[in-house]
């Protein structure tokens, strides 16, 4: 669809970082969007890479439905 001109990028959804590493070059992708919570960081590989390839990382969940108030 990039090459046809028919979207401009491509965003990615609950990705571990081997998946993400394997995404990066056919895909050009723009940003990766994962649960990220700020009581469970088990899949803080993934924003480290994003920042390293220049990706946006929007994290969604990342107060844990108010678990910590």
């Amino acid at each position: 669809m990039r090459r046809e001109g028919t979207i401009r990028y491509a965003g990615l959804d609950t990705l571990t970082a081997d998946r993400l590493e394997r995404a990066l070059s056919p895909t050009g992708i723009a940003s990766v969007r994962n649960r990220f919570p700020l009581l469970d960081r088990t899949s803080a590989a993934v924003p480290r890479l994003c920042e390293a390839h220049g990706l946006a990382f929007p994290p969604w969940f990342p107060s844990a439905n108010n678990a910590l108030t």
